[in-house]
């Protein structure tokens, strides 16, 4: 809730744990900046969105860990700074995705500087059937059927996010962003009396 107040939109993801015949359910934060999602999504609740996701950076080695099929190219990606014979971003650069947005040049998958690449984590609708792919810059991880269904045996996306607000051009936004100009004239005043004495 406070980043859908404050950014304009917060989200958890909803998973279940087997061990045995034993089922937990772990409702994990997605921070806000890590949260992508469909930008022709209209509703607060993105009940209409087409696919949702997480986005973030992730150390080679532990992806290599998760993937091992995958550690010798995301090693090779990392030494040379290329996948596919694209140079990788190997600048400083913002740590964190904007305003649900991830895809980019794709040598911005891969960070040679701290050994980190980019993992998608995306769940997204096709013919009504929801799938989930984890990918990176250089190929995909994982792919398959949503392993999570409702209680009519339907896929769905265990992601549960919605914004404060939505605009006419589906900019999603919190409480703060009202507050801005209130804000703006209660410095400017004080500035005024402060000149003036």
């Amino acid at each position: 809730a406070e980043n859908a107040f404050i950014e304009g939109t917060g989200g958890v993801i909803v998973e279940v744990a087997q061990a045995g015949d034993d089922h937990e359910i772990i409702i994990t934060h997605v921070r806000h900046e890590e949260l992508v999602w469909d930008p022709y999504s209209r509703r607060h609740d993105f009940g209409d969105a087409r696919f949702l996701g997480v986005a973030k950076w992730m150390y080679a080695d532990d992806v290599g860990a998760i993937y091992p099929k995958a550690k010798k190219e995301i090693d090779d990606s990392i030494e040379s700074g290329s996948i596919f014979g694209n140079a990788a971003y190997d600048a400083t650069f913002e740590d964190r995705p904007k305003h649900g947005q991830f895809m980019g040049p794709v040598g911005t998958y891969v960070d040679r500087k701290q050994h980190r690449i980019m993992v998608v984590d995306l769940y997204h609708r096709e013919q009504g059937v929801w799938q989930r792919c984890v990918f990176w810059g250089g190929g995909t991880l994982e792919k398959g059927e949503s392993l999570y269904k409702n209680d009519k045996g339907e896929t769905v996306c265990p992601i549960e996010a919605f914004s404060c607000y939505v605009d006419s051009d589906n900019e999603r936004y919190g409480l703060v962003r009202n507050m801005i100009d209130l804000q703006d004239e209660i410095n400017r005043r004080r500035s005024l009396l402060l000149r003036s004495e």
